[in-house]
């Protein structure tokens, strides 16, 4: 999983193949394959890691011009490029969408290129760079105390917390 942050705001994007894609799309169609020479900020800086504070203005200027000209280009000019050969964009594409400003969907399925502008303006607030991060995590949905305690096993939560006082944490003063 790719995501965003901004000091301890995260911002999920998608799987590594999805946000090379959309990465590799802005550079074929709206930089003439010249990676970094329309948008430098996005794609010099983002990409590769670290977006700084002082340039985040630059980025979010560059982020308005990129959806205007996504606004002009089908969704069917997308481009594709995966490691693994499995379709990374089947649940992150808006498939009604008329242009690819609309076309990319986050995690969440939340139009890309806005989700990226709403973590530019929280970076702004917070006075700290946009990361561009892969995390790996396991969420574990549950939707009540009894899937709680069934995750749990044959402890139930109130044994898992009488179980484990805060002082079973500290350290052992004796090693």
């Amino acid at each position: 999983m790719v995501v965003l942050t901004a000091d301890f705001f995260l911002f999920p994007l998608g799987s590594g193949d999805f946000v090379e894609s959309f990465f590799y799309t802005v550079c074929i169609r709206a930089e003439n394959h010249k990676w970094g020479q329309r948008f430098p900020c996005i794609m010099n800086e983002l990409f590769y890691g670290e977006l700084p504070y002082k340039h985040l203005k630059k980025a979010r200027r560059e982020l308005r011009e990129l959806f205007s000209v996504f606004k002009q280009i089908p969704p069917s000019q997308s481009v594709w490029i995966t490691s693994d050969g499995k379709e990374p964009w089947i649940d992150h594409v808006d498939e009604a969408a008329e242009n690819l400003a609309d076309f990319y969907l986050s995690e969440e399925k939340l139009n890309l290129i806005r989700l990226m502008g709403g973590a530019i303006l929280r970076a702004m607030k917070q006075k700290c760079p946009l990361k561009l991060e892969s995390v790996v995590y396991d969420v574990l949905s549950l939707d009540s105390i009894e899937d709680l305690d069934e995750a749990l096993g044959d402890s139930t939560l109130e044994d898992f917390l009488r179980e484990y006082e805060p002082d079973d944490f500290e350290e052992n003063e004796d090693n």
